[in-house]
């Protein structure tokens, strides 16, 4: 079996020299393949700002069945750190900052007017959820994101056509330095 490659979209090249961002019809097409794939869609809830953008609306779509949850979380960024939590504050941080929703096309028309580039999904400069990650149904990461650092990483299987998304230049092989190949 093939190792599963993983892309990379940056941000930033160089040394801030130029900026990039997934806008548009780009945008768009991704939400349409990410949710082709995928049924399942997190943010995280950092709360810098006093409201959040369409944190209300998002509520719709809410995922509560722990089940699922459980299944995305060990594949998510969080988990070891989540695993360090009592039960107590595990309930706390998924009610108030890493929140799970169903994907559907009600759901993808709400991510377009939160904002029109993926890199505005943060709330640091923007009133946004940030870091927009997207699961399959057995809870595996199909694109996640960690927006404040400018990165957003997409993860297919063989099966699974990402062509149009990699029609962009910009996504490049994800190579990890802290691995020997």
């Amino acid at each position: 079996m093939e190792k599963p490659i993983k892309y990379v979209f940056y941000a930033i090249e160089g040394y801030g020299e130029v900026e990039y961002d997934i806008t548009g019809e780009e945008l768009k097409n991704l939400w349409k393949i990410c949710a082709q794939y995928s049924e399942y869609l997190s943010f995280s809830f950092m709360r810098y700002h006093d409201t959040i953008a369409f944190e209300k609306e998002l509520e719709a779509f809410r995922v509560s069945d722990m089940d699922v949850i459980s299944r995305c979380m060990k594949h998510s960024g969080y988990y070891n750190w989540y695993l360090r939590l009592s039960v107590e504050e595990r309930a706390k941080f998924l009610q108030n900052e890493l929140k799970f929703y169903r994907v559907c096309p009600e759901l993808l028309a709400l991510l377009s007017q939160i904002a029109d580039g993926i890199f505005k999904f943060m709330d640091g400069e923007y009133p946004n959820p940030e870091d927009p990650t997207f699961y399959r149904a057995d809870g595996s990461v199909f694109l996640h994101s960690i927006i404040h650092e400018g990165e957003v990483y997409l993860c297919p299987r063989e099966d699974e056509d990402v062509s149009s998304i990699l029609s962009n230049p910009l996504w490049q092989v994800f190579k990890n330095p802290y691995i020997r190949e």
